[in-house]
């Protein structure tokens, strides 16, 4: 049998470490060269993308997808795209401020059905009834009183009997109509009840498109 000396030991050590090297470099460029390749395609528009090979599908998917979501969230300016209870604290909000809702003065001490035993907690509760009635009105027109009182309904307790469904207020829903359509943000439907105006649905999507732009 034959003996490998000491000096043939280490010139073979030597040599595989020389070929470990070069494979490291071979894979540290491929790495810098994808890389590159990366930050260059997404510095490019978005025709110059369209028209590339498909060699990163999933990437080109991701950006179209991504811009895609940005366009949508950008355009989104309606009553429809927003939270409804974002939107009528903000309506409400908005319709305090403007000063031209005027108040009953029996706010403070009615009940909204009959099935209540307190009045609303919330002295704003009126605001934010009317919101709730606007945006029900511009999302569904040819509400009227007798819908919203099936609509703003509960349960009525009966003691030891069983619980039935109960309507609420006619009064309050009939007097808020009636500022609205003052303000000219509701008018009568001639087919019944009533629909939201040009004006109303404007002044609906401003306060909207706040809230879609609100940081």
């Amino acid at each position: 049998m034959c003996r490998h000396t000491v000096a043939e030991d280490e010139e073979v050590k030597m040599q595989n470490k020389g070929s470990e090297r070069q494979d490291d470099g071979h894979s540290h460029s491929s790495d810098v060269t994808f890389r590159s390749f990366f930050v260059f395609l997404l510095q490019q528009p978005q025709s110059l993308i369209r028209e590339a090979p498909p060699l990163l599908p999933s990437l080109e998917a991701e950006v179209f997808c991504s811009r895609r979501t940005d366009s949508t969230m950008a355009a989104a300016r309606t009553v429809k795209d927003v939270s409804p209870h974002e939107f009528v604290n903000a309506y409400a909000a908005h319709l305090k401020r403007s000063g031209k809702i005027e108040l009953p003065h029996w706010t403070d001490i009615v009940k909204t059905a009959t099935f209540k035993e307190l009045a609303p907690y919330d002295p704003d509760w009126y605001y934010i009834r009317a919101a709730s009635m606007a945006r029900k009105i511009y999302l569904r027109g040819g509400l009227g009183v007798g819908a919203f009182r099936r609509i703003y309904g509960g349960s009525k307790r009966n003691g030891s009997r069983p619980p039935h469904f109960g309507k609420s207020s006619g009064s309050v829903a009939r007097h808020i109509l009636q500022q609205l359509q003052n303000m000219n943000i509701v008018d009568v439907d001639p087919r019944g009840g009533r629909r939201i105006t040009s004006s109303g649905q404007r002044d609906l999507d401003q306060v909207a498109g706040q809230i879609m732009v609100a940081p």
